[in-house]
């Protein structure tokens, strides 16, 4: 409680908090289903690993495409409004497809597009500017990190009830729909949790709509040539990467690749997704805030261990008498994949982009950060469905390590211009 009390929340706020960062994962929860029961899950859906990416894609597509023309119009409604209707909205689709007897790829087209709309451009921007508003400049990795510990915690929840509800009903077709059918029915209680506790706020304190339409795009405007909003955009997508396949990949990875046993399979992929990324989330913000100079320091050393572990993992034989060094190796690389998450948007806060145009900042930035949605899943699955097993895997953690290459030149000039900003700020001061 000492660190949240120095984020500044009261017992209201803290709730509140607390509702938003559970909201922000559990509306991602019906697709989330992947991380753990990856196979069922797309067989469920009927689609091939290649048509499952294009749907991912199309996901992507809406963040790429729709944060910067969509994301600013956040600006102009409290998160109350944001987070209920979308809420809503996601979780009576996923209800939809998890209670349809069959479903294929012309069918999930449209679904996967309404789900891309609400879960990106005209949502996620509201979560980051909601906990944005919570800390101090100085204390904005701490903030972001508990974000990512609540939705680790919550995917945690969610996931593990999936694996049980799949496992106790046979592990059956009807077993995945099952869990399909809860993860939806959570998310709409969700929204009405929100509703009902988040309170009705606006940042932008204009009376007309059109006067906040104004204040909201000029906010676009600004963010767009702020160059600390590029970098950490570019800085996050770099990770972004590595966890498409984390979340996704490397439990059929290690499955077909090192033969893991089906008994392990779900334990590995809860533990590899939701407990990793609870606790490396607020691990993150307290050693980004108390031990290095700023957030993207704190990356830049993460990225120079991501960049090492997934190039040992290319060089690990590929036989299934190593499956445990593999899945040692591959634990490593989501904990620095998840360290660098909990704190990828931190350097905004710390820049000092004005609350009035949070939405737009996040935004921008969100545009390019959450990019590999739009190409990751559909390369990657692509790659699988093209190559043997070992050929594919290679190629994708190679590809992930030039990545991780340019995360560490990014950070590294960003650590920079946030520096000479606090630099700055402190001579006006004096």
């Amino acid at each position: 409680m000492n660190i949240l009390s120095r984020l500044g929340f009261d017992r209201k706020t803290l709730i509140r908090f607390i509702i938003i960062v559970a909201n922000s994962q559990i509306i991602y929860s019906f697709n989330a289903i992947r991380e753990v029961l990856y196979n069922p899950y797309v067989d469920a859906l009927g689609v091939s690993h290649a048509q499952f990416g294009v749907l991912m894609g199309i996901i992507g597509a809406m963040s790429t495409f729709g944060n910067v023309p969509l994301g600013w119009i956040q600006d102009r409604f409290s998160a109350r409004k944001v987070l209920t209707v979308d809420t809503l909205i996601v979780g009576a689709v996923g209800l939809f497809i998890a209670l349809t007897p069959t479903t294929n790829f012309a069918l999930l087209l449209p679904c996967f597009i309404i789900i891309g709309l609400f879960t990106e451009p005209l949502y996620w921007a509201t979560v980051l500017k909601s906990v944005r508003a919570v800390a101090k400049e100085d204390k904005q990795a701490t903030a972001f990190g508990f974000l990512e510990f609540g939705r680790g915690l919550a995917d945690f929840l969610q996931n593990g009830v999936c694996i049980i509800l799949y496992t106790v009903l046979g592990s059956t077709f009807f077993g995945i729909k099952a869990a399909m059918v809860f993860n939806a029915a959570v998310t709409l209680v969700s929204a009405l949790l929100v509703w009902f506790i988040v309170p009705e706020e606006n940042l932008i304190q204009v009376k007309t709509g059109a006067g906040k339409t104004k204040i909201a795009f000029s906010g676009l405007i600004k963010a767009l040539k702020m160059p600390e909003i590029w970098m950490t955009g570019i800085a996050a997508s770099c990770v972004y990467a590595t966890f498409t396949a984390v979340s996704t990949y490397f439990v059929p990875y290690l499955q077909s690749v090192y033969l893991l046993p089906a008994a392990m399979v779900g334990i590995f992929g809860l533990v590899n997704t939701s407990v990793v990324r609870f606790i490396s989330g607020p691990v993150s913000g307290i050693f980004a805030d108390q031990k290095f100079k700023t957030s993207a320091h704190w990356m830049r050393f993460c990225y120079i261990i991501l960049a090492a572990m997934l190039a040992v993992s290319l060089l690990i034989p590929k036989t299934s008498t190593l499956v445990i060094p593999a899945m040692i190796v591959l634990m490593i690389i989501s904990v620095f994949c998840y360290l660098v998450r909990g704190v990828y948007f931190a350097p905004i806060g710390e820049s000092n982009v004005p609350a009035e145009m949070g939405a737009a900042a996040m935004s921008v930035a969100s545009f390019i950060g959450y990019s590999p949605q739009l190409w990751g899943y559909t390369v990657f699955g692509t790659i699988i469905d093209h190559f043997d097993p070992t050929t594919a895997y290679m190629i994708i953690f190679a590809l992930l390590v030039c990545l991780s290459l340019l995360g560490i030149f990014m950070t590294t000039l960003l650590g920079r211009r946030i520096l000479k900003h606090r630099a700055q700020a402190e001579t006006a001061q004096g």
